[in-house]
């Protein structure tokens, strides 16, 4: 009979009678482990086992963000979380929409690739938009960078002070928009310009001159007694 679980009893291979032979792989106590780091003896099934954390390099630590540390003389070791390591993006302890788990590292990605609000977007006219991206404000006319950004109207201009559009100063569309006078049009370049030679009044007539009503010119007197000269008066 065996002395132990582990050894059997074989025939000599001479035939000339039997003896005791180890089982391969079985242990009695730890010291049968010796020659297997990090595993210790189970007595139920007298089998070397893998001590759970136990390592002697970080190959041996499972996971990407593992490494054996206060390993001992012997280089026998725990293994241990790597700091700042991840796997994944939950694992980067912050609020911000803007860090990933990137080559097992919390990355930050920069604006405007990725902003979490307005204050990230640095550029003018710009916001965070609801996917996390630097993007302009809409319309482009709530915040404008050029005059385009206003329409087609020539005479609404971008403030770049403000940002703002706003009426250019002295500008027109039509003859309506230079006030009530017909003596003053609005010109091709959007200005307001006074006719030559046109009046709204007679005040603004030579003398023994009236202005016509229709034509706004000044035109000769309809008073027969009207004179500026001897020969006037025939």
């Amino acid at each position: 009979d065996p002395r132990n679980v582990c050894e059997t009893c074989v025939c000599d291979a001479s035939g000339s009678g039997f003896r005791y032979t180890p089982i391969a792989g079985c242990c009695l106590n730890n010291t049968d482990c010796a020659s297997q780091p990090c595993t210790t003896c189970n007595s139920n099934t007298n089998k070397c086992q893998l001590v759970p954390g136990c390592c002697t390099n970080s190959i041996t630590c499972p996971g990407a963000c593992s490494e054996c540390t206060n390993q001992n003389s012997a280089g026998i070791g725990t293994c241990q979380g790597t700091p700042g390591c991840c796997t994944e993006d939950s694992q980067c302890t912050t609020s911000s929409a803007c860090i990933h788990c990137t080559d097992n590292a919390c990355v930050l990605t920069p604006a405007p690739e990725c902003c979490d609000n307005a204050n990230d977007c640095s550029a003018p006219c710009m916001t965070c938009n609801s996917t996390n991206v630097c993007a302009r404000i809409e319309p482009l006319s709530q915040c404008c960078l050029n005059n385009s950004d206003c329409g087609t109207n020539p005479c609404i201009i971008c403030d770049p002070a403000s940002r703002q559009c706003v009426a250019k100063p002295g500008c027109c569309n039509e003859n309506t928009d230079c006030g009530s006078s017909p003596c003053v049009e609005c010109t091709a370049q959007h200005f307001c310009r006074r006719k030559d030679s046109c009046c709204e009044n007679s005040d603004q007539c030579g003398a023994c001159q009236e202005c016509s009503d229709s034509t706004h010119t000044c035109g000769p007197s309809s008073d027969a007694s009207c004179c500026t000269v001897d020969s006037d008066c025939g």
